[in-house]
């Protein structure tokens, strides 16, 4: 983050708060620097404990998959167990040292930014005599390491000597340090997890064990790229405990120096987020979302101490607060991302399901607990946030309650029948556990499936009451003991009135250009055709089992919302019809990367939307790559389910859209006061997601 942003951020602000939060910002850097300095001199790993071991999720949890769906993912697995990983875009890769990548848009890399090369495994020198203890510990027979700290589409390797403050984000340039995060959550030990029951068990068992102990010991805490971040701090944590839990469930046992490994990776993984908290005043995300839920996580897995129960209370706490905060009362998520709504739902749903199972040994101790840590952000934990907390696994809000199933409703009407994600918004398939089932055959291979929302709507469904064999809704079924929320009486704010202003009455500026698009549906396209309309979202929905058609129409209003993740997509129309994308979103591609490509997917010229010559509609900083300013929003003027209209509208200026339901098909038709662009989107393949190029 440069300079340049801060300063812009500082004068947006009134005077006192620009002061508060320059003193702070000097604050923490000092502190950061003494903090850097401090663990440069000492042994970071928490040394593993026989008076504190891994207690699992859910000790009394049982859970049941039927063979079809492991059998679906089996050839998954067998590649995950060959260490081969398909992430963001990169196609199957196997992860080793010494692997050669293909390159990113011509950028490749042989080693680091040092000029550095293999050996990989450098551990700075005061965790080396850990590290290696704890690698001695995997059972090596038939097993290679992973190259944990590799962006394996570009090459690039990222060292685990190097102070997680100081890492390099973003340079040189085709270098994504989202390819070691990614495979750095360890999202597929919760798929082998799943398979433990089957023929392969003892195999995937011995791999959960191997990979953990391995990331461990070639990962010391606060150095290297996977700590770099909290929010995967936290997923990863989240996934480690569910996969050994899910195992210990099935009946496997294993030996005391992995679960105290395993015990005082969790303790040092809820170290590092409590004291590198990504909490803001304003624009909290779904980064802080799944601190906190790891904190969830790690502290019900772990023993009880002052210091856990601290960690589950402000996690159960902040949990209910944020959950009302970022999620509006529509259902949909308040940062314009229907991608990270998918995810930032998952971290509520997950975290909420947690919570209903806790057993009541861990909730008598949050009654009694005692606050013996200051929290790393600038709110005051109350004494009696374990009473607080412990309430909350009792009983959750009603208000809560509704959004976690108005969250379904969103998630359920903005994907098309066959449950694939309309990409309105950054799309960098982020998610909290990887639990699908459907993936995409392509040349004799399987990938994933990345759009695909289906174990996400079985997982809220189990939570409100309503079984499925979906792995989703086994996982749920596990964490909660078999508990469930009761469903709440139907809220329609999803719903809409026939509106209609008479153009009469509008004052509006001349209109002097006029495009029309037509596309041709067979005549049935309308039967039991739905219209939903997500007013604090900005999008307007028409859905059947043949068409499904959106009209975003965002006045990106919500209160202390980010913006850094929506898109120039005002007046955008999505359209799929009969198994097919017509017009679709082109989604993200990548972030830091490649900056260039970052805009280039964001703008206007990505989407099937109407602009005007020299009036620029969203303002983009090159000093930062996730800040927007939304000059002009969309407007409703008129909706129904055969013509709906919006616009943007400032000054003289004026586009409308008309979107027309007409018999034999869907007639749009833009006009404004000024000469209107003409935009060429192609439309790109389906599951489309981070990584993958439109070519």
């Amino acid at each position: 983050m440069q300079l340049s942003y801060l300063f812009r951020r500082a004068m947006d602000m009134p005077p006192h708060h620009a002061f508060y939060r320059f003193i702070r910002f000097i604050w923490r850097l000092g502190v950061q620097k003494v903090k850097k300095t401090y663990a440069r001199k000492r042994c970071t790993f928490i040394s593993a404990d026989p008076n504190f071991d891994f207690v699992g999720l859910s000790p009394d949890g049982q859970w049941h998959v039927v063979s079809e769906q492991i059998d679906v993912i089996g050839e998954v697995l067998d590649r995950n167990l060959r260490h081969e990983f398909d992430m963001l875009g990169s196609g199957w890769v196997l992860v080793k040292p010494g692997y050669e990548p293909e390159g990113l848009d011509g950028q490749k890399y042989l080693c680091d930014a040092k000029g550095r090369s293999l050996p990989y495994q450098t551990v700075n020198a005061r965790n080396k005599t850990y590290a290696e203890k704890v690698h001695s510990l995997i059972n090596k027979v038939d097993y290679s390491e992973i190259d944990w700290r590799l962006d394996f589409r570009s090459g690039f390797r990222w060292y685990s000597d190097v102070y997680f403050k100081d890492l390099n984000i973003g340079y040189p340039l085709g270098t994504d340090i989202k390819m070691p995060w990614e495979l750095g959550r360890l999202q597929h030990l919760v798929r082998f997890a799943l398979a433990s029951k089957g023929k392969k068990k003892r195999a995937y068992v011995t791999e959960i064990r191997n990979q953990i102990l391995d990331f461990i010991s070639a990962n010391p805490p606060q150095f290297g790229p996977n700590w770099g971040c909290p929010m995967d701090v936290g997923i990863r944590a989240a996934n480690m405990a569910l996969a050994v839990s899910l195992c210990q469930s099935a009946g496997h046992i294993f030996d005391k120096a992995f679960t105290q490994e395993l015990a005082a990776s969790l303790r040092a993984h809820g170290h590092h987020i409590f004291n590198n908290l990504e909490w803001s005043d304003k624009g909290r995300s779904n980064h802080y979302l799944s601190d906190i839920a790891g904190l969830i996580f790690i502290a019900t897995a772990l023993p009880q101490s002052d210091e856990t129960m601290t960690w589950l209370a402000v996690g159960i706490c902040e949990m209910v607060k944020e959950t009302q905060l970022q999620f509006n009362s529509d259902g949909s998520n308040y940062e314009g991302s229907v991608g990270y709504h998918r995810l930032s739902m998952e971290l509520s749903i997950y975290s909420f399901a947690l919570i209903l199972g806790l057993s009541d040994e861990k909730k008598n101790a949050l009654k009694t607990m005692h606050v013996t840590q200051k929290s790393s952000v600038p709110y005051t934990i109350k004494d009696d946030i374990g009473k607080e907390a412990s309430f909350y696994c009792e009983s959750l809000p009603d208000d809560l309650v509704s959004r976690l199933f108005l969250m379904r409703e969103f998630l359920s009407d903005l994907s098309t029948p066959t449950d694939e994600l309309v990409q309105i918004g950054d799309m960098d398939s982020g998610r909290f556990f990887l639990l699908n089932t459907v993936f995409i055959q392509k040349n004799s291979e399987l990938y994933e499936n990345v759009l695909h929302t289906q174990s996400v709507l079985e997982a809220v469904d189990a939570l409100f009451g309503k079984k499925s064999q979906g792995l989703g809704a086994c996982i749920i079924d596990f964490l909660t003991n078999g508990r469930t929320l009761k469903k709440p009486k139907a809220r329609q704010f999803h719903s809409y009135s026939d509106k209609t202003t008479p153009p009469a009455a509008l004052a509006w500026p001349e209109i002097k250009d006029r495009k029309e698009y037509f596309f041709e549906i067979p005549t049935d396209f309308k039967k039991d055709l739905k219209l939903a309309y997500y007013s604090d979202f900005g999008v307007i929905v028409w859905k059947n089992n043949y068409l499904h058609m959106t009209l975003r129409v965002a006045k990106h209003d919500a209160q202390g919302a980010p913006m850094g993740h929506t898109h120039d997509d005002n007046l955008g129309v999505t359209l799929w019809v009969n198994g097919n994308w017509v017009k679709q979103d082109l989604g993200t591609y990548v972030y830091t990367s490649l900056p260039d490509q970052r805009r280039v997917y964001q703008k206007a010229g990505a989407h099937f939307v109407p602009r005007a010559e020299n009036w620029p509609i969203v303002e983009y900083f090159d000093d930062y790559l996730f800040d927007c300013r939304h000059k002009v929003v969309g407007e409703l003027v008129e909706i129904s389910k055969e013509r709906t209209v919006a616009k943007l509208h400032a000054d003289d200026k004026i586009i409308l859209r008309t979107v027309e339901l007409v018999e034999n098909g869907i007639r749009i038709v833009d006009t404004s006061s000024l000469q209107l662009k003409t935009f060429i989107v192609p439309s790109p393949p389906a599951n489309f997601g981070y990584g993958r190029r439109l070519q």
